[in-house]
């Protein structure tokens, strides 16, 4: 299932949908018989974060557990999985939009005015 759906970690949950635990792929690199529940090989101490919580709470909340995956619930159902990953790639996006922000800007200041003149790329 990891595979297929290229994740490398997922929640384990009981029969009501409840949140028990997580499995990753370092779970899985046990040597082990395919027979094995899934519940002896989790991880039991699962760790979530609410679905309107931002994203530097769950950083936080990762970097101080040591944890590179928090499931994300609502209303004490899993909704889905957050990882490191992700956070990375929100923070870069969020970079690369106030970068983008900061060259407009730079940009309709130099120009005010007056028209803008393309400018040279090249280094003199």
């Amino acid at each position: 299932m990891m595979k297929v759906n290229g994740v490398h970690a997922l929640p384990v949950v009981n029969s009501v949908g409840k949140p028990v635990g997580m499995i990753t792929t370092t779970d899985l690199l046990m040597e082990v018989a395919p027979s094995v529940p899934v519940s002896r090989l989790m991880t039991p101490r699962m760790i979530s974060i609410a679905h309107n919580r931002d994203i530097s709470a769950a950083a936080k909340r990762m970097r101080d557990l040591k944890f590179h995956h928090l499931v994300v619930t609502q209303n004490g159902k899993v909704t889905g999985m957050l990882s490191a990953f992700d956070l990375l790639a929100a923070i870069e996006s969020k970079e690369s939009a106030a970068a983008g922000t900061k060259q407009l800007v730079a940009t309709s200041t130099r120009t005010r005015g007056r028209r803008a003149r393309p400018r040279s790329t090249e280094h003199k």
